[in-house]
């Protein structure tokens, strides 16, 4: 999953301020200053996954309440992006990019268990 750092900036803001929690006093709790909180909450710095944990944590909520709405099921920006990268390429480079395309599809399937599970394993260390 990417991370929309609007998206989740927003809804860290949102649950900070639902909480009346000072900015300050949640950027101090989880050992971050609070210039790079303002960035996170406005979408400038996306935090990383132990960054969000911690938000989480002091927040009392959850890591998938914060990361709410960040899926972007919209395949169709994506076809269209990748149809307009593949129009610009040779053919040679079109045949490359199908092979690696392809090895990561079946490399990404393989793996997302695992991924999801050492997440899950990360977040439970939290």
């Amino acid at each position: 999953m990417i991370i929309n750092a609007k998206l989740i900036g927003k809804r860290i803001k949102e649950v900070r301020t639902a909480r009346k929690m000072p900015q300050m006093l949640l950027a101090e709790k989880c050992d971050i200053s609070d210039s790079y909180l303002s960035y996170i909450e406005c979408g400038r710095k996306t935090p990383s996954l132990e960054v969000i944990i911690r938000i989480a944590r002091e927040l009392d909520t959850t890591v998938d309440s914060l990361l709410e709405g960040n899926q972007n099921t919209d395949t169709g920006t994506y076809e269209k992006e990748i149809s307009e990268m593949m129009n610009d390429c040779s053919p040679y480079e079109k045949r490359v990019l199908y092979e690696m395309l392809h090895s990561m599809k079946v490399t990404i399937r393989q793996n997302r268990t695992l991924i999801e599970s050492e997440i899950k394993t990360s977040i439970k260390a939290y």
